[in-house]
């Protein structure tokens, strides 16, 4: 089989080419091929539809595209007044899904997005705080400062730390959660083959 690319021959069983490594059922363009080596991202409707299509899919992978298009969705879902919380919850478990597949994509758990859950627990303890010191407003007001304190920066750090897993690029080529979604030959839902 010839590479459309650069024209050199490679065994018929051939994914890509053994010279320059564009991809042999790459697509063409008045008979020039052009080197494929990730799909395009995809757009706002197609990250929705595969939301929810894969509703209750907690395995495979997720790109950075679907699950920040889908991000957004629940943004503007949850701006609805009246509505916004119905929304969510409607939301929630595709919400929960693509996450678990966003962080396999960059090798991790999808457990890992309970360190998210944790950001809000300095929170709940502050309540707790608040409530069980009650008469003594002085130490409540000094030491609920500092446990806003302390609470902020766990909170900052966690959130922080849990951003940057979502913005990273995912890992190349299949890891032990499953194919590369970017790449042509995996099986991902927005693959065109």
């Amino acid at each position: 089989m010839n590479c459309p690319t650069c024209g050199s021959e490679n065994p018929e069983d051939a994914q890509s080419c053994d010279r320059c490594g564009a991809y042999l059922n790459a697509p063409t363009v008045n008979g020039i091929g052009i080197a494929v080596t990730e799909l395009p991202m995809v757009n706002f409707p197609q990250a929705i539809k595969l939301g929810f299509k894969n509703y209750f899919e907690f395995s495979g992978r997720a790109t950075r595209a679907e699950f920040w298009w889908w991000a957004l969705l629940v943004t503007l879902g949850g701006l609805i007044p009246l509505l916004g919380w119905i929304v969510r919850i409607a939301l929630l478990i595709p919400s929960i899904s693509l996450t678990t597949r966003r962080l396999h994509d960059i090798g991790k758990s999808g457990w890992q997005q309970l360190w998210a859950l944790l950001a809000l627990s300095p929170w709940v303890f502050i309540v707790l705080v608040a409530v069980v010191v009650g008469d003594t407003i002085v130490y409540t007001l000094v030491s609920l400062f500092f446990y806003l304190i302390i609470a902020f920066a766990i909170s900052i750090g966690l959130a922080s730390m849990f951003i940057d897993w979502l913005v990273r690029k995912g890992e190349t080529g299949a890891n032990k959660y499953g194919p590369d979604p970017r790449e042509p030959t995996s099986h991902h839902p927005h693959n065109p083959q």
